[in-house]
């Protein structure tokens, strides 16, 4: 069940052109935003609010638990901004790679993304051609 997740990564794909990533975490009672193109804290309520209300109905209508999300914290975390429009997907796994190993999330330069895009495409295509 979700709300008993310690935290849940939600990669928003945002007006057909971004990619960035919202943490829900369960354990901290808090919404972060993760946003290399990083914009105001109001420019995201609107889609965290319906996050927090999926997370809800989901306790509700599946386990039966009310939750109470109101005073839940809610913040644009500062992480490494890109330099162009194109490299977002990259910065976003990038995010959530690190936050799924419990990892802080270091620096990442404009210049190391092209490698490390090549690293996500090879690792996921080893993945997917052994899956087959």
């Amino acid at each position: 069940p979700v709300h008993e997740m310690e935290f849940v990564l939600v990669p928003i794909h945002f007006s057909q052109n971004h990619w960035f990533l919202v943490e829900i975490n369960m354990s901290k009672q808090a919404v972060r935003v993760y946003d290399s193109m990083k914009r105001e804290l109001h420019d995201y309520m609107e889609l965290v609010n319906n996050l927090k209300h999926w997370v809800k109905r989901e306790a509700a209508v599946r386990h039966r638990v009310r939750l109470d999300m109101r005073t839940w914290d809610v913040k644009l975390v500062e992480v490494p901004q890109q330099g162009n429009t194109d490299d977002c997907g990259v910065y976003t796994i990038f995010f959530a790679e690190h936050l799924s190993l419990g990892l802080p999330i270091p620096e990442l330069t404009p210049e190391e993304v092209p490698k490390l895009r090549f690293s996500y495409m090879r690792r996921f295509l080893q993945h997917w051609n052994l899956r087959q």
